[in-house]
């Protein structure tokens, strides 16, 4: 094969692989879906070994069914189940690790807020339990979030919650491998033509302050959110191709460059940030990444409690916000890239709005009084869980620095590269009224550039 046909062969792979080829679908002989059982299991850690058969497919799901310990625990309405997946690795058989997804169940609540609507309101809410307030709607004048949730109490409907009757079966909730590992897939990989089986690993969280709210708002009435682990299953989705596409598959994967693969995977650096009282303080933090190739940064805060703040007490996993609606910045941020800063001075965090949807590739999904505090007042003020809706003011907020479509050590180019200099983040924060002493976690996900080679049978990558 000479290298033009090579170049052709490498374009029509990568178009399969990445699910371009809708059009024609008849290079699918099929689908085969295996349902299987995981060789570990308990309450804290489920392990599955994959079939080497065909491509594949994104769409593989973990099933989670969970019950409740007591009647008044709920999910936040925020992101729902997905923080009881604490990590998620995806590897091969010999060690060598694709994918690994630290803090996964912060990643997926964020990256939720921008799903779109139908695709919330038809799947997020039964099957990912995130019943939330990504939409909103005018009741009597009165602009109302997640005024079809409310049962008129200021409670879920009986339909969207999980059980705690232990006599009742539990109820089941999906996380794809995209969901996962949102920057892997969507490639699907040809397990078929690599000689060890893929491993997938997933450590579920334990924190019940981290997964569940209290219904009545009473922190000592929240109760734990329980796996039933003689039911955790993984459904395994293996595209079939037929014989001409194997063939081009299988000659790219032979062939002297490989099949090359280019993905991200988001590493997690978690700062603890102390509170100040009546003053601004500056926070400067090493985040690592020498060396590597960046896309973008997101930025998650949140308040640091061994109980739950009011916010949390609605929203669950969920972000605070100082951006006021009066103009006064209470964030400001900047980060320093091989020993220069990035921004001209430290940025108020209001102007990384745009860059976020640059980093999601799509805009907000949720109403902009969830995400700053201006408008303050298009929330009702009817309880939900205990606590008035206005709490959620701004708690759905967080930043990104989008780095893909800048000009980069002198050329045009998707990502940064890092020198031998870590990167530093420079986070200045006020302090004042209820936010005085409020300590934060600060989880940095950083998008690392990976590429990964599938050459005769053997994974190949730069993880």
């Amino acid at each position: 094969m000479n290298q033009q046909e090579l170049d052709l062969n490498n374009e029509l792979v990568s178009n399969i692989l990445q699910k371009k080829n809708v059009k024609d679908p008849q290079s699918i002989k099929g689908i085969n879906t295996d349902v299987l059982d995981p060789q570990t299991i308990n309450s804290k850690r489920a392990v599955f070994h994959l079939k080497r058969e065909g491509v594949l497919d994104n769409t593989t799901s973990l099933i989670v069914p969970v019950r409740f310990s007591n009647a008044t625990t709920r999910l936040g309405i925020y992101q729902g189940i997905l923080p009881i997946i604490s990590r998620a690795s995806l590897q091969t058989s010999s060690g060598k690790i694709i994918a690994e997804q630290n803090d996964a169940g912060y990643l997926m609540s964020m990256l939720n807020a921008f799903r779109n609507g139908e695709l919330v309101e038809r799947r997020y809410v039964y099957e990912r339990g995130v019943s939330n307030v990504l939409r909103y709607e005018s009741d009597g004048g009165n602009d109302v979030i997640g005024q079809k949730l409310n049962n008129g109490a200021g409670d879920l409907p009986v339909h969207l919650r999980p059980v705690s009757d232990v006599n009742s079966p539990a109820t089941e909730y999906e996380f794809t491998l995209k969901m996962m590992f949102p920057s892997l897939f969507p490639w699907s990989i040809p397990v078929s033509m690599i000689d060890d089986y893929l491993v997938l690993d997933v450590e579920f969280e334990t924190d019940k302050y981290k997964l569940g709210v209290p219904s009545d708002g009473d922190v000592n009435n929240l109760g734990t959110v329980n796996i039933d682990t003689n039911n955790v299953k993984l459904l395994c989705d293996y595209i079939i191709y037929d014989e001409k596409t194997e063939n081009a598959i299988r000659s790219l994967a032979s062939s002297s460059k490989g099949l090359n693969m280019t993905y991200c995977n988001y590493n997690v650096i978690n700062n603890y940030l102390s509170g100040g009282t009546n003053t601004t303080k500056t926070f400067r933090k090493n985040i690592g990444m020498a060396s590597q190739r960046v896309k973008h940064l997101l930025f998650h805060h949140e308040p640091a409690s061994g109980t739950l703040h009011d916010s949390q007490l609605i929203g669950g996993k969920c972000g605070v916000s100082l951006d006021s609606q009066d103009g006064n910045d209470g964030q400001t941020l900047n980060v320093k890239v091989n020993n220069v800063q990035y921004f001209n001075e430290d940025v108020p965090t209001q102007e990384f709005y745009k860059e976020l949807y640059d980093c999601m590739g799509a805009n907000l999904n949720s109403h902009l009084c969830q995400y700053m505090t201006a408008p303050q007042n298009i929330l009702s003020v009817n309880d939900f869980y205990g606590t008035p809706q206005s709490e959620l003011q701004g708690t759905l907020n967080f930043v990104g620095v989008n780095f893909s479509a800048t000009k980069v050590n002198g050329s045009a180019g998707n990502t940064i590269t890092v020198g031998n200099t870590p990167m530093e983040i420079t986070y200045k924060r006020k302090y004042s009224g209820t936010q005085n002493g409020l300590n934060i976690n600060q989880r940095v996900f950083v998008a690392v550039e990976k590429l990964l080679i599938l050459k005769n049978g053997l994974i190949m990558n730069t993880f």
